[in-house]
């Protein structure tokens, strides 16, 4: 149960990934809900009482797939912290959440930047976001939206949709 709740914990996993716990008797289906687990079953674990609990969890699976689905991305981004630190680096990967960037140095969790890069296009399209540091390794930095401007947000959910076009076309052409 400890592990179900230290998921739960992670700013990652707090609220939208499902978790299934499988209970032998030791442990009772009402101590892994509240351990954080949505979904509980019991074993011996029986084909026909799991595929209910797949059908509603596979959606939400999917939903929260695509809504922090990594798009590969190589681009210059210049990253302002709030001492007013200027960085230029590469981003890495993007999604409807958040971002990856280069690291030129190990970031504290929950420092607030903003970053700002061209959304390449005809005519590239400058991007703002004010975001929060998720993680960060040496190597790189994963850092959430807080903030997109309306204007920046409908450009940029169009370029998502077009990097999933792009990717799906790709899945299409390798098969």
């Amino acid at each position: 149960m400890e592990v179900l709740a230290d998921i739960r914990r992670t700013s990652a996993n707090r609220k939208e990934s499902v978790i299934f716990a499988f209970v032998n008797g030791t442990t009772g289906i009402s101590t892994a809900f509240d351990s954080g687990a949505q979904f509980v079953v019991g074993k011996p674990i029986d084909k026909a009482r799991l595929r209910p609990f797949l059908e509603i969890a596979i959606p939400k699976m999917e939903r929260e797939h695509r809504r922090y689905f990594r798009y590969p991305v190589e681009a210059v981004v210049q990253i302002r912290t709030t001492r007013e630190e200027a960085i230029s680096t590469r981003l890495v990967n993007v999604s409807e959440g958040g971002l990856a960037v280069s690291a030129s140095a190990q970031r504290k969790p929950d420092d607030i930047m903003t970053v700002s890069f061209e959304i390449p296009n005809a005519e590239p399209y400058p991007f703002t976001a004010k975001t929060q540091v998720v993680w960060s390794s040496a190597v790189r930095t994963g850092m959430r939206f807080l903030f997109i401007d309306q204007d920046c947000r409908h450009v940029f959910q169009a370029w998502l949709e077009m990097l999933a076009c792009r990717q799906r076309s790709a899945r299409l052409e390798a098969s």
